[in-house]
C-alpha cells in the first residue's frame, strides 16, 4: 500500500496501528517566512531603541556616580596621608633664631604651619612712614 500520498484523516486513522509523538520536519511556507522576517525586523527596531535607552541610562548613572567616586578618592587620600594641604590667608611671623617663617591663622591665632625662611626674609624690613 502506498503511504506517501495525502489521505483523508479517517482513512489514516483506520490504517494506523498506534499513536506516537515523533519529531518531523516542517517546511515553512513563503507566507510564514515573510511573517518571521517581519518579526525579526520589528525586533531589531525594538532592540535598537532599547539599546539607546540603556546607553542613556548608563550615561545618567555614570554622571551621578562620577562626583561620588571623585569625592571618595580625595577622602581616601586624606585618610591614607593623615593630612590635607589647604591654601589660606595667614600671618607670617619670622623666627630669626631658627631661620623659619611661622604661619598663624588670623581668625584663631593658632599656628597652622611653618617653612624655612627665604633669603630675602633674613633681613628685617623697616617701614618708614611717608
Amino acid at each position: 500500500m502506498d503511504t506517501t500520498t495525502n489521505r483523508q484523516p479517517n482513512t489514516l486513522v483506520s490504517l494506523a496501528t498506534k499513536k506516537s509523538k515523533e519529531i518531523v520536519r516542517h517546511e515553512f511556507t513563503k507566507e510564514e517566512l515573510m511573517i518571521m522576517k517581519d518579526t525579526i525586523a520589528q525586533n531589531l527596531v525594538k532592540l535598537k531603541k532599547k539599546s539607546k535607552e540603556l546607553k542613556d541610562f548608563k550615561d545618567i548613572i555614570k554622571a551621578e556616580t562620577k562626583p561620588l567616586n571623585h569625592e571618595n578618592n580625595e577622602l581616601l587620600e586624606d585618610v591614607v596621608t593623615g593630612f590635607k594641604d589647604v591654601e589660606m590667608e595667614v600671618l607670617l611671623v619670622p623666627d630669626y633664631d631658627n631661620k623659619i617663617m611661622e604661619f598663624y591663622s588670623e581668625a584663631t591665632g593658632a599656628k597652622v604651619g611653618e617653612r624655612r625662611m627665604l633669603m630675602s626674609e633674613f633681613q628685617a624690613e623697616i617701614n618708614f612712614p611717608q
